[in-house]
């Protein structure tokens, strides 16, 4: 989903509830003109065309074909030049990739900017994880960096034991916010473009 204007965006909520998701959550890169910085794509075709920052280094991806990618059967991320198109019929570029194929740790330099995050990984089992460290106005403690992120997803004992890997940071920031079922944990500020979850159709 997107949101063409910032004055007139629908909250992540507003969207979950438009859409009878199962789960929303923000998504990609904006710049300050609330434009999307990325490759955004869905069903319906190329949202938006592939970004050149070299921070946005990674997609989130849903196959059309239920075949074998990368050991992930349909689903996963990929770094932008690996990406084959064909058969993807969803995809949302963003980064950097934190965690890579191996779960070895890819961001190497602690620029010591905090933030909320917002991160999608894959499991051990092949799952489809997201990762959500989210601030509201009474909790603004709940930041860190893209570094101290990395090595929480590979080295904290929670995380360690789900032997995430494939790990792409999404938008975070005043954008992360997440709604499940009826629990919302609101975006401080309003977001661009936003993931659903929908029920699988019978």
């Amino acid at each position: 989903f997107q949101n063409s204007e910032e004055a007139s965006a629908k909250t992540l909520k507003g969207i979950h509830q438009e859409q009878h998701s199962l789960l929303t959550f923000n998504g990609a890169l904006f710049d300050t003109k609330f434009k999307a910085m990325g490759l955004l794509q869905d069903s319906q075709g190329i949202a938006h065309p592939k970004g050149s920052s070299q921070l946005m280094n990674g997609v989130f991806f849903i196959a059309s074909k239920i075949t074998e990618f990368g050991g992930h059967f349909g689903v996963g991320i990929s770094h932008l030049d690996n990406l084959l198109k064909d058969d993807k019929a969803f995809m949302i570029q963003n980064g950097p990739i934190l965690l890579d194929y191996y779960g070895k740790i890819v961001i190497t330099k602690d620029t010591q900017k905090m933030a909320a995050r917002t991160a999608l990984g894959v499991d051990n089992e092949g799952n489809v994880v997201l990762i959500i460290l989210h601030q509201d106005l009474l909790n603004t403690d709940n930041a860190i960096s893209l570094y101290q992120f990395a090595h929480l997803l590979s080295e904290d004992d929670f995380f360690s034991a789900m032997g995430l890997h494939d790990v792409l940071n999404l938008d975070g920031g005043p954008s992360t916010g997440v709604v499940v079922g009826d629990r919302y944990l609101p975006e401080l500020s309003p977001v661009q473009n936003a993931v659903f979850v929908v029920p699988r159709a019978s």
